[in-house]
């Protein structure tokens, strides 16, 4: 079923769609670009109209008890990840989790 909705897509795309009439629709796209930072592991990174980055994106990871599956990203290794592109040193106060 999925694959035929992107034909639909497709075709929908195909007849008159260009970036001047999806932009005056819905305005400016977004910025963004996806990194590969771990093998499995992609971070989304958006950013405001001066270029700085303003969110980025990370998968939650899991909390895993005993054997460690196939593929699984943990929460461990979505911290380490973090605390690399952000160290706790330039955070600001965390509001929830």
């Amino acid at each position: 079923m999925g694959h035929e909705f992107g034909n639909c897509v497709d075709r929908i795309l195909a007849f008159g769609q260009d970036a001047f009439s999806l932009q005056s629709k819905y305005g400016v796209p977004l910025h963004r670009e996806r990194f590969t930072v771990r093998p499995g592991i992609e971070m989304i990174v958006d950013y405001g109209l001066s270029k700085q980055v303003c969110r980025i994106q990370l998968p939650s990871g899991s909390q895993i008890v005993g054997i460690l599956s196939s593929g699984v990203i943990t929460k461990q290794e979505i911290d380490e990840v973090l605390n690399e592109v952000v160290p706790p040193s330039i955070r600001g106060k965390e509001t929830s989790r």
